[in-house]
């Protein structure tokens, strides 16, 4: 009987020993195969239950297996039908504590269930997704999240990045502008949400394994959450940016606004609602939103906190512009020991006024023209000012290279025959050639921001693309370059044997001072109207060799595809200073 066994110490009178006389019945009991029960591990023949009318407690009930007939006992110094294995009658076994799962509480429990039906991610019972909310995932979400990703990714990266000028506004009130930005376009991770899409696309709830997965998805969104209306400010201010450098076309700029101002909208607000109770249901616990409890469970570090890539990003902005000063040094000792190497000759001193007030007269000509293909480029870009070069010596001075108006003597001198008229005629075919060279960069530049702007791509095939592009874009900037100065090289070289000789014995130049008139209703307005054929030949030798110089030497010359910026320009003069 149970209790037979629960009062067997007070029958056996036990407790009326004294200690010396319990070890010495203790030590006998051992001596003759008693064993003592390990509470954390039973022995094999020990059943538990639980003591009837006591169900919070639970007490050993040895089983003796009775050995079969005609056996023996075969461990030494054991009397025959002693079990090998006995249950100590002296201590008590407790059970093992299971690890208990971790169960909602009723408030809990409440809270997210209802939250979850509202929101349309659980279905009524609660125990799967509802269709809609798979639906949401795979087509809205997904959409917008790529498009946010690949939109702020054009913003930070790439040759027409705006970085910089990010960083430069990054200051005072706004502060976290650029690292509002990165962690905005960190949030949408193609294999994570693939992963999640994945789990979610069969109905059923995740298991808790799977919570890192939607703790570091959620997070992300979390932490911008509270900065909303801040990344849409923001996101405002980079397309009107990128808008005013002409990266993205003016007509079709606010409607890229208002779809990114949605999209934020969404993954920031209802989206960031729904991964937020499907986190709850995943941990069995409420977790009010932007609460210290929630903040405990994500895990927020001091990392994870807004103004903490910002400081970073300051510090880093401090070393490099230490770094900048002490390359500005190295590039002005550099530049010193190059200037008493190549010195900028006199009549290239006398171009450069001339060219300056050009480029300002045709930039201010594109300002009322609305098909002018230099439009779509960044005004940084080497090209840039090389295109507007080109087209100002095409415009203005090519005719010198055809015009009959001007007429030469064929001489011959040191045995070699010196054809003026054949020698330009030859350099305005190079021109021809330089001029498709030239559509090509600016057909390459066209397709780069059509690319950037191109939301149907995903974000690894835009990548990979502009890659390509720019690869292209990088040889066809030196392949330009290099064809117009060879051209401009040339024209100096064949224009400076004319005026030489005019300074000279004047035997190639037949009509050196008659005038050039054009009729501007078929040529349009040209500088040159007017002049000697003398001057019209001496200025557009200036142009050729000045516009050759900047090419070979000067600020549009070497691998880069950017020119300097002005303001840094006139650092280093002060520095230099």
């Amino acid at each position: 009987m149970p209790e037979d066994f629960d009062n067997l110490r007070e029958k056996s009178g036990i407790n009326r020993l004294d200690l010396k006389q319990r070890k010495k019945l203790f030590d006998n009991f051992v001596t003759h195969g008693g064993q003592v029960v390990d509470e954390k591990k039973k022995p094999d023949d020990t059943i538990t239950e639980s003591r009837r009318g006591d169900p919070g407690t639970s007490a050993v009930k040895p089983v003796i297996k009775p050995l079969k007939s005609g056996t023996i006992s075969k461990k030494p110094g054991l009397k025959t039908g002693i079990p090998q294995k006995m249950p100590s009658l002296i201590t008590t076994v407790r059970n093992k504590t299971d690890k208990k799962k971790k169960k909602f509480t009723l408030s809990d429990r409440a809270k997210t269930f209802s939250k979850g039906i509202l929101l349309n991610v659980f279905t009524f019972g609660g125990k799967k997704f509802s269709g809609k909310f798979i639906k949401y995932l795979d087509k809205q979400i997904k959409e917008s999240m790529i498009n946010l990703n690949i939109s702020v990714g054009s913003i930070l990266q790439g040759n027409f990045s705006i970085k910089e000028d990010i960083n430069r506004l990054s200051i005072g009130d706004n502060a976290v502008y650029y690292e509002l930005l990165v962690r905005l376009s960190a949030i949408y991770d193609e294999q994570e949400f693939n992963r999640i899409s994945k789990l979610i696309s069969n109905r059923n709830i995740p298991q808790p394994a799977h919570i890192e997965l939607f703790k570091g998805f959620y997070k992300r969104m979390y932490i911008l959450g509270q900065y909303r209306d801040l990344c849409k400010l923001y996101i405002e201010k980079s397309i009107d940016l990128q808008s005013k450098r002409k990266i993205i076309d003016t007509t079709i700029a606010p409607k890229i606004k208002n779809q990114l101002k949605k999209d934020i909208d969404l993954i920031l607000g209802d989206f960031l609602d729904k991964i937020h109770i499907i986190l709850c249901k995943l941990d069995h616990a409420f977790y009010p939103q932007y609460s210290q409890k929630l903040d405990d469970f994500l895990g927020i570090s001091e990392h994870d906190k807004i103004g903490y890539i910002s400081r970073i990003e300051k510090k880093k902005r401090e070393e490099d512009l230490k770094k900048e000063q002490t390359e500005r040094r190295r590039a002005r000792e550099e530049a010193l020991r190059k200037d008493e190497e190549i010195k900028i000759p006199k009549h290239v001193l006398r171009g450069f006024p001339l060219l300056e007030k050009e480029i300002a007269k045709y930039e201010k000509s594109l300002e009322s023209s609305t098909e002018n293909p230099l439009l779509v480029m960044d005004k940084r870009d080497k090209m840039y000012k090389c295109i507007s070069l080109f087209n100002i010596f095409d415009d203005q001075y090519s005719f010198i290279l055809t015009t009959s108006k001007i007429s030469y003597n064929i001489e011959f001198r040191d045995q070699k025959k010196v054809d003026i008229k054949e020698e330009l005629s030859h350099t305005y075919f190079i021109m021809s050639e330089t001029r498709e060279d030239i559509k090509n960069y600016i057909e390459i530049v066209n397709e780069i921001r059509k690319t950037r702007s191109n939301l149907r791509l995903s974000s690894h095939q835009k990548s990979s693309l502009m890659e390509t592009q720019s690869k292209k874009q990088s040889m066809l900037s030196g392949k330009c370059r290099n064809k117009i100065t060879e051209v401009m090289k040339e024209i100096e070289s064949i224009l400076s044997i004319v005026i030489s000789d005019y300074n000279s014995s004047k035997q190639i130049l037949q009509n050196p001072d008659e005038h050039l008139y054009f009729d501007e209703n078929i040529d349009g307005e040209k500088r040159l109207q007017g002049k000697k054929n003398i001057e019209a030949i001496l200025e557009t030798f200036l142009f050729a060799a000045t516009f050759t110089f900047l090419v070979a030497y000067g600020e549009l010359s070497g691998i880069g595809l950017l020119v300097e910026e002005k303001e840094d320009a006139e650092k280093n003069k002060t520095d230099q200073k």
